[in-house]
């Protein structure tokens, strides 16, 4: 009669089940842990980016609207008529003789839910108003601002990551 000893791989004892040990389970499951943490990490980093391109594409609408505004009254608001002029006549002078409105029903907050910036006459450009948000941390003049025009070197914090 013939022995099934071939089923039990060279080396190995006779009599014990081949497996992984604990070391080597545990190992496994912390390896499989600082992966996820790493790929949660950048995943954030995804959403962000996500954030800034709609807080610019909000930015883009909302300066095509401000040049119809200007294509009808002859100038921009004011930084004191603000943003609220492209759905009510401003009553603050200069008072447009040709306005048109309301040009927007409903006006889009950023991302972090906070309202869009608005400064005329400009402090980048005197010719043209500053169109921005304050984003993530919703403190304006801080690294994170989202503008519509960037200016050559500025920072932009979504494509540093």
């Amino acid at each position: 009669m013939e022995t099934n000893s071939n089923l039990v791989p060279p080396g190995a004892a006779r009599g014990k089940c081949p497996g992984f040990t604990l070391i080597e389970i545990i190992l496994v499951l912390a390896i499989v842990a600082l992966l996820l943490s790493v790929g949660i990490a950048n995943f954030g980093n995804i959403f962000s980016g996500g954030q800034a391109t709609k807080a610019r594409a909000d930015l883009a609408s909302l300066n095509s609207v401000l040049k119809s505004y200007l294509s009808d009254c002859g100038r921009y608001p004011t930084t004191a008529q603000g943003l609220g002029a492209l759905q009510e006549r401003p009553d603050i002078a200069p008072r447009p003789r040709r306005w048109a409105g309301p040009y927007m029903d409903v006006f889009p907050r950023d991302p972090w839910d906070k309202p869009y910036r608005y400064r005329y006459p400009g402090t980048r450009n005197p010719a043209a108003p500053d169109l921005f948000s304050s984003g993530p941390d919703g403190e304006v003049g801080t690294d994170d601002d989202i503008w519509l025009h960037e200016r050559e070197g500025d920072v932009k914090p979504w494509e540093e990551r």
